[in-house]
């Protein structure tokens, strides 16, 4: 660590290495000395399409759902993994849900896990953002941004899991198996809803649907 010119790093890079210095860990601690040259690693979906097939076989009286991927929710919105839903009537074909979760003011394209955990559940068309139920007056919380909380309603026609333990389960194994490949295993507590958009977008990772000044 003394060896780093922080200055001269990007923010991202300067804000984990300042973090690293402060918990004394070393360099190897989560990059095993493949910082500079990551392995090549080759991806498998199995474990995926395992999930995707469960997912197809979820009971019909279920009354909670969770994508298992990016889902159109008909016309109004893409939801993503995990995303909740809840059950308000079903037919054969499909069943009518109902998302509920926080909008930031100046971001109304996006719903997120609640005010001020910028975690999102689904982007909204135009016509999703006309079709959503306002639930509350907005609100601005302690840096200034306005939240409201809001819920959406539409025909979900795909396949779902009734708990989200088995995406967790797979999660942990990709962590495992793959993240591992150039870091040190991170414990699932470590992550949370705030820095998630920052590590997405280093990843790679931020939904194409979602404008880019959406991290802020």
């Amino acid at each position: 660590m003394d060896a780093m010119d922080l200055d001269a790093q990007s923010a991202d890079a300067r804000k984990m290495h300042q973090m690293g210095i402060q918990e004394k860990q070393t360099c190897i601690d989560c990059h095993k000395g493949v910082a500079h040259f990551p392995p090549e690693i080759t991806m498998d979906d199995s474990a995926l399409k395992a999930l995707e097939a469960q997912s197809a076989s979820t009971p019909a009286s279920a009354k909670t759902l969770y994508a298992v991927s990016n889902t159109a929710l008909g016309d109004l919105a893409t939801v993503y993994p995990a995303t909740q839903m809840h059950v308000l009537k079903s037919t054969e074909t499909s069943r009518l849900v109902e998302i509920r979760g926080s909008q930031m003011q100046g971001s109304e394209q996006v719903i997120y896990y609640a005010a001020g955990q910028r975690l999102i559940l689904a982007s909204l068309s135009e016509k999703g953002q006309q079709s959503l139920n306002i639930l509350s007056d907005w609100k601005k919380d302690d840096y200034g941004n306005a939240w409201r909380d809001v819920a959406l309603q539409g025909e979900w026609s795909g396949s779902a899991l009734a708990s989200r333990e088995p995406m967790w389960d797979y999660a942990r194994k990709l962590d495992n198996v793959y993240c591992a490949g150039c870091h040190a295993p991170i414990p699932a507590k470590h992550f949370t809803s705030m820095p998630g958009p920052l590590w997405r977008k280093g990843w790679g990772l931020v939904p194409t649907s979602v404008k880019t000044n959406w991290i802020s």
